[in-house]
């Protein structure tokens, strides 16, 4: 009996590349985008078209935009030269519970999501050990009908006991 478990995991590699790689080309272009608003806000600047004491956001830099984080440099450019007063500014922001909050739900996403990794790879395992155990039955058939010695046949009906 082929062992099936094996291509299913790979496929699932594969398939789980190419999203990626597929979703690779929107973020390029968001990143794009970003510094294309930036230069624009800059030009704004220079030729004093913006607001006094306007200032343009951090770059992003490609390579680092998995690693952004709630408390990143991105985001609180906007309390910037007091852009906002405390009781103007949003509570995600400025208020300490509130980031706490995002983490926690944040956290408890990525929590879900390895449930679900993990329910999966149950059930990838079970399948495996499904197909051992009828591999097993199977050889201890094959033992039992071409006179293998008892001691063959003992071994395959312990390991097959360990599947049940």
């Amino acid at each position: 009996m082929q062992n099936v478990t094996m291509p299913a995991a790979h496929h699932d590699h594969i398939q789980l590349k190419q999203n990626l790689n597929r979703r690779k080309g929107s973020h390029d272009r968001l990143v794009k985008s970003y510094e294309k608003l930036r230069q624009a806000m800059q030009e704004l600047i220079d030729t004093s078209r913006a607001p006094n004491g306007a200032d343009i956001p951090a770059p992003i830099v490609q390579e680092n935009l998995w690693e952004l984080d709630v408390d990143d440099d991105l985001w609180a450019d906007l309390t910037r030269h007091g852009a906002f007063q405390d009781k103007d500014a949003p509570k995600w922001l400025t208020d300490q519970p509130t980031k706490q909050g995002i983490r926690a739900m944040l956290e408890l996403d990525r929590c879900k999501e390895e449930l679900e990794r993990l329910d999966h790879e149950r059930g990838v395992m079970y399948r495996w050990l499904q197909l051992q155990k009828e591999q097993l039955h199977l050889a201890s058939g094959l033992a039992t009908a071409q006179g293998e010695s008892y001691d063959t046949f003992y071994y395959l009906v312990l390991i097959s006991g360990k599947f049940r």
